[in-house]
């Protein structure tokens, strides 16, 4: 029974993450933030690229669109 509840609250995280995610990809500093931080969406690119390869179902469109959002910030150098 108890690894069912953790189960079931990782799979509550993984669900606030994605809910978390701001409409241009990135994540700021907490919920209902309205400004992505890069630090904070490397962060949870992470928390949820750890959570899909232990099993758990990511929406990898939310990937791809932190991703590029990332991609758009990183310079030449």
């Amino acid at each position: 029974m108890g690894s069912r509840l953790v189960g079931a609250g990782r799979f509550a995280g993984v669900a606030a993450t994605l809910r978390a995610q701001l409409p241009d990809g990135s994540f700021g500093y907490a919920a209902g933030a309205r400004q992505g931080d890069s630090s904070m969406t490397l962060m949870q690119v992470e928390a949820l690229e750890s959570a899909r390869r232990a099993g758990f179902a990511v929406d990898r469109e939310a990937l791809r669109r932190a991703g590029a959002w990332l991609a758009a910030r990183v310079g030449p150098d």
